[in-house]
């Protein structure tokens, strides 16, 4: 093997708060006589592995490093440095950074995209949300090289790594059994994504050949088993965090790997999209290895040892709202609920907070210079369907978005002329650019999204359990335990009343309000076999939200109907807000009316009803409500009436809009049906109340749950023929 000359490679700048991809700069003003070592040390990782600018520089073997493979994998410095050309490849633009990740994870029962509607007659990422998705995706999704592409870039840098190691080095030493283990462990992380998003896919396992360069999909049960047993080996050699160097969250470690490979068996033994000899098939696997019992029992083992062993460098935390406080102010410490965090550098790499934090309207406040999109949020029904006493609904879920202002002062806001605000428009709490400890300096704002935690040890032990002794002590204790951080004067639900079908409801439903914009739903909802099932539900809750008991403040819904019906009797129709100062430079928003039972009163404490037209004008005592306005808490009440609503504004409309005669309107049957997915062949489907036709895919939505692989390295093309989604 060749190396290039370190002078051909940018230099590596790092610091403690700097996380692995992303760390790659020309910033030669910066670096002294120490960076200049570890310059050399890059150079080398960037070398040792081949270099792609797309799929087709995949097929090209040529050897870019001037190094022996012996002299790098016998020295834990240089495999090291090897090592970390695979985690780089998570920074790459079109990568983990800003593509495939932020882009897949919705829709479901819990998230939607903002702009899902735009869809239906796109090709981009609003499109892959509702689920319209096809071999001509846009330049936003297709990219050259794609993420398929770059997947494979780093599984080849790791495939020499698993090889070299054992090859060359001295696995007695702990540095190297701690690299091996990291590789391994990374490896079935890209694995397990490409599987999630692409399905079967190519299996290569040993560094590239002359003759192993063009190789057909493989089964990915194939994979799934493989990767399985790497995590046991990667377990077996990796420390518990906290030990050095592995005392950050951007870096693999013992715990990750058992968690990971709970999470890897709990899909392998799920459902999902196969190709049954040209036929697209929802079913579980029927590899011997891979039954569903043996699935659920790696899961309990694994995540057995974890909480045997809480407290190794990591632990539940007491504060829900902590994690994601920590999250956005980049502490990397160990010892906290995160276990695992993308290795993204601050201000450099990584478009998490940009695409999905709480939305910024101007480019240029106190928290940050650039737009923070929001481009996807809970779905409408999200906040109701949270207990009322549920702390983590307030952590998960905001209402407000930040005006356009200054450098130094920002502002929370509901509702202003520039705004379009209205029940849709919810924003995921957990990525609040305020919560930081600098400002934002662009889109690459550096957040590391969490990719595990001890929460989902603890409810993915739960689910196992259940599956196979039934609602046990053990297994009841570890969901208590989840609920008693979320209901701290109380839990409402009676655990130990529970069935084991109710008890896996339980865990169902635990999961979605635990991990609301944490990447999960979708996934579960997948390896369940529920993802239409509960996109129907959505769909079906949207509508009672509107339609039952429209008309007065109170709603007076009815109770629910079905078994896991949202009950949202006692919510108000209708919100109120005002404004308060928390410093000189910032200014909050506060809602009246979100919660169950925020009704305004009049002097003799009844509820000031608010009558509501078809056409959403209300009718109300005006004197009672603006005598509330003015003196209930202070006063400085300002009454929500909705702006660019359809009709003329400033018509004063409901938060929970009961309008249903025009395609804009936040809760119309044309968003309903059109907006969580794009109806398939059997589904209902809903014309444009503009006349419009309603839009409707040639397949179902399960076979459209999937990515084509747009760039394959493939022996023959017989490979895509007859495959449902390729179309």
């Amino acid at each position: 093997m060749k190396i290039e000359n370190e002078a051909s490679f940018p230099h590596r700048r790092e610091s403690h708060s700097e996380g692995i991809a992303g760390q790659v700069r020309n910033d030669d003003k910066n670096i002294n006589k120490n960076m200049k070592k570890k310059s050399i040390i890059t150079a080398i990782f960037l070398a040792v592995a081949i270099v792609f600018s797309s799929c087709a520089d995949f097929l090209d073997t040529r050897s870019q490093s001037e190094f022996d493979a012996s002299i790098i994998f016998s020295d834990p410095v240089l495999a090291e440095g090897a090592l970390m050309g695979a985690y780089f490849v998570l920074g790459y633009n079109n990568s983990y950074r800003n593509r495939n990740m932020v882009h897949t994870f919705t829709n479901a029962d819990t998230e939607i995209h903002r702009e899902a509607l735009s869809g239906i007659d796109e090709t981009g990422r609003r499109a892959m949300a509702i689920f319209n998705i096809s071999p001509n995706m846009g330049s936003d999704i297709v990219t050259s090289p794609s993420m398929f592409c770059f997947a494979y870039q780093a599984i080849e840098r790791l495939n020499l790594v698993i090889d070299g190691i054992p090859r060359y080095g001295n696995l007695n030493n702990p540095a190297m059994q701690h690299i091996l283990g990291e590789a391994l462990a990374l490896r079935a992380f890209f694995y397990f994504d490409l599987i999630k998003w692409y399905g079967d896919v190519p299996a290569r396992f040993e560094p590239l050949t002359g003759t192993t360069i063009l190789v057909p999909r493989e089964d990915r049960d194939i994979i799934y088993i493989q990767i399985l047993d790497d995590l046991v080996r990667a377990a077996e050699l990796l420390p518990w965090p906290g030990q050095p160097p592995y005392n950050r969250v951007d870096r693999m470690n013992q715990a990750f790997a058992r968690a990971f490979r709970a999470r890897v068996a709990l899909h392998a033994g799920g459902y999902s999209l196969r190709n049954d000899n040209g036929q697209a098939v929802i079913r579980r696997s029927t590899h011997p290895e891979l039954e569903r019992r043996a699935m659920y029992e790696i899961a309990r083992h694994e995540t057995s040892v974890l909480m045997a062993n809480e407290g190794n460098g990591f632990m539940f935390s007491p504060n829900f709202e902590q994690i994601f406080r920590d999250n956005v102010a980049e502490v990397v410490s160990v010892g906290r609920e995160s276990i695992f965090e993308l290795p993204y550098s601050p201000g450099e790499r990584g478009q998490w907070l940009a695409f999905f934090g709480a939305r910024h309207l101007g480019p240029n406040d106190r928290f940050t210079a650039t737009h923070i999109r929001g481009e996807a949020g809970p779905t409408a029904i999200m906040w109701y369907w949270f207990d009322n006493n549920d702390i983590r609904r307030d952590v998960s879920i905001v209402h407000h978005v930040y005006a356009a202002a200054t450098p130094t002062t920002a502002q929370q806001i509901i509702q202003a002329a520039s705004n379009t605000p209205s029940i849709r428009t919810a924003y995921f709490g957990k990525l609040r650019a305020e919560w930081g400890n600098r400002r934002v300096p662009s889109n690459d704002d550096g957040i590391k999204p969490i990719i595990m935690r001890y929460a989902d040890v603890l409810l993915m032990f739960a689910e196992a359990e259940n599956f196979l002794n039934g609602p046990t002590d053990a297994a009841r204790n570890a969901l208590r335990r989840v609920r008693a951080r979320a209901f701290p004067t109380g839990d409402p639900l009676n655990i130990d009343a529970l069935s084991q079908e109710q008890f896996f409801h339980a865990i169902m439903d635990e999961r979605a309000f635990e991990f609301l914009g944490e990447q999960r739903r979708k996934y579960d909802l997948n390896r369940w076999g529920m993802l239409r099932e509960r996109l129907v539900w959505a769909q079906n809750q949207t509508r009672r939200m509107r339609d039952e008991g429209a008309g007065i403040t109170n709603g007076e819904w009815g109770a629910p109907t079905a078994p896991r019906d949202i009950d949202f009797r006692g919510y108000p129709r209708h919100i109120f807000w005002r404004n308060h100062t928390v410093d000189p430079g910032l200014i909050h928003v506060e809602i009246f009316g979100l919660r169950r039972g925020e009704f305004p009163r009049d002097e003799n404490g009844q509820i000031i009803e608010i009558s509501v037209a078809n056409n959403g004008q209300p009718t109300f005592d005006e004197i009672a409500l603006n005598t509330w306005a003015q003196t209930f808490d202070g006063g400085g009440w300002n009454r929500y009436v909705g702006t660019h609503s359809g009709d003329n504004p400033p018509n004063p409309l409901e938060w929970i809009d009961r309008r249903n005669t025009s395609d804009g309107h936040p809760l119309s049957e044309w968003f309903i049906v059109n907006g969580f997915f794009m109806p398939g062949p059997n589904d209902l489907t809903f014309a444009s109340f503009a006349g419009g036709s309603a839009p409707q895919h040639r397949l179902t939505l399960e076979q459209r749950s999937l990515l084509p692989i747009w760039s394959v390295p493939l022996s023959t093309n017989r490979y895509l023929e007859n495959f449902p989604w390729w179309d």
